[in-house]
């Protein structure tokens, strides 16, 4: 089922608040083309796709989850797949996704140590878009874009038979287009439960979803110009946004 999006905001009951808090990663020794952020759940770790190149997720450890700028790296990498887009850390920190031309999963043997990760061989028979992610239960996946298309501006849903497990890939479920809302979608996070969807690339757009994690029926409610950017997670207990611009990572609250 495809919903084509309009280009009018019908509401505006999203705050984005700039918290004027930030980590350059090049302070840490981390340098590169990020091109997407993820976090664990509860918001100890932070991982940095550098996907361009460099093609590596990195371990941020966050010492006060208020905070971004509180943040140490411990030299903990490890090499993916060329040109990955998007990132993915599953609910139990136990499983890592990467996007390209499909996505790919990884298995951590230690939750704490990203580099401990291998490559499951589970990967998504799917074209990997330009960022992605999962519902609560990790049933479902949703794709923003198409991987090596400027001009695909659609999100996709898919559903899983076996929660996390690619090989159990659904078709196409629903979809929204969101021509003559967004120019670059870059990532995709859901927040409030899996009613709001945010997508982000050279704005950020905010989502009402009338179910949770299902596409019918949602409108665009508020749109924010910020600098372009590649990578964005999310900390729905503390109401945080991470967005990440020019080789820093900042941080933004939301009501």
């Amino acid at each position: 089922m495809r919903r084509r999006g309009t280009s009018r905001v019908k509401n505006n009951n999203f705050v984005l608040i700039n918290d004027n808090k930030s980590i350059n990663l090049s302070s840490l020794g981390i340098t590169g083309n990020v091109t997407d952020l993820g976090s664990s759940r509860d918001f100890s770790k932070l991982y940095v796709l550098m996907g361009a190149v460099v093609n590596k997720v990195y371990q941020i450890q966050i010492v006060n989850n208020s905070d971004v700028s509180q943040s140490t790296y411990n030299n903990l990498n490890i090499s993916v797949g060329s040109d990955s887009r998007g990132f993915y850390v599953n609910n139990l920190n136990n499983k890592i996704y990467t996007s390209s031309s499909n996505i790919v999963q990884y298995d951590l043997s230690n939750t704490d140590d990203v580099s401990t990760a291998v490559n499951a061989n589970k990967n998504f028979a799917i074209n990997g878009g330009q960022g992605f992610t999962f519902s609560a239960d990790e049933k479902r996946i949703f794709k923003v874009g198409s991987f090596g298309s400027s001009t695909n501006r659609i999100i996709y849903r898919y559903d899983l038979a076996t929660a996390g497990d690619g090989t159990t890939l659904s078709e196409i479920i629903e979809q929204y287009d969101m021509t003559g809302e967004i120019l670059t979608n870059n990532d995709i996070c859901f927040i409030d439960n899996g009613m709001r969807i945010l997508v982000g690339g050279d704005k950020l757009n905010v989502y009402q979803l009338i179910n949770p994690y299902s596409l019918i029926g949602m409108s665009l409610i508020n749109q924010f110009s910020l600098v372009s950017f590649r990578g964005m997670t999310v900390n729905e207990n503390l109401k945080k946004i991470y967005l990440e611009s020019s080789g820093s990572i900042k941080q933004y609250s939301y009501t």
